[in-house]
């Protein structure tokens, strides 16, 4: 019912530790890494390959 004491230690760790230029960082490098698999099917599917 109650989260138990090591993960409330944890999620307090976790938010102490939060750095914001970090994680934006890491959003973009997710989106950058998405969008290059967008580009690489629309490429094959121009060459009139079917399936991935």
């Amino acid at each position: 019912m109650f989260p138990t004491l090591k993960k409330l230690r944890q999620g307090l760790r976790d938010y102490m530790s939060y750095d914001a230029e970090t994680e934006a960082l890491n959003q973009a490098g997710d989106q950058i890494e998405v969008e290059m698999i967008h580009r690489r099917f629309a490429k094959q599917s121009r060459r009139g390959r079917y399936g991935y």
